[in-house]
């Protein structure tokens, strides 16, 4: 048995029509483009890292009032150490520290660190980073403010300070 073979004009008609289509589509594309520029379409991507801003400094203590008990002020009043570096006659290096307020009355003012990391190095000693956090709500997950301490354990004078934020864009 052979195959039934459709008449010519059924595929003649056809595939007008689907050149016809075409057409009006690019009728359609031309005469509403300038409409089309206006509207904005939200923009997906694999990775939300390339829409997070990073801010630090002084724009970053905008949103210091988020974290509990902290604020611009004590921020802002908060002495880092004089950093004192000396390499003897063998250059054995060594850091001493002068003149910085004590971790442990920041922490009797503004309460305990969510996080805290402390690593050691044979010259320095060892320090530690206290981290204070506040998830930020403007609407989107995953912005957040911080404010960050550095200290050195034996002396517990702070020796470095940050406040950052991360913002969805």
């Amino acid at each position: 048995m052979g195959k039934k073979q459709q008449p010519k004009t059924a595929k003649k008609s056809y595939s007008t029509i689907k050149i016809i289509a075409g057409i009006l589509l690019i009728i359609f594309a031309v005469l509403f483009s300038d409409q089309l520029e206006h509207l904005s379409f939200p923009s997906f991507s694999a990775s939300r890292e390339s829409e997070i801003s990073y801010i630090d400094g002084k724009d970053a203590l905008w949103y210091i009032d988020e974290i509990p008990d902290w604020d611009e002020e004590i921020y802002e009043d908060i002495r880092e150490a004089t950093v004192h570096s000396e390499t003897d006659k063998d250059g054995n290096y060594t850091e001493s520290y002068s003149d910085g307020d004590d971790y442990e009355e920041l922490v009797e003012l503004v309460g305990p660190p969510k996080h805290t990391s402390a690593y050691e190095d044979e010259t320095t000693g060892v320090r530690v980073t206290a981290t204070w956090q506040a998830d930020l709500d403007l609407g989107e997950d995953g912005e957040h403010v911080a404010v960050t301490i550095d200290y050195d354990r034996e002396t517990g004078q702070i020796l470095n300070k940050n406040c950052y934020a991360s913002i969805l864009q």
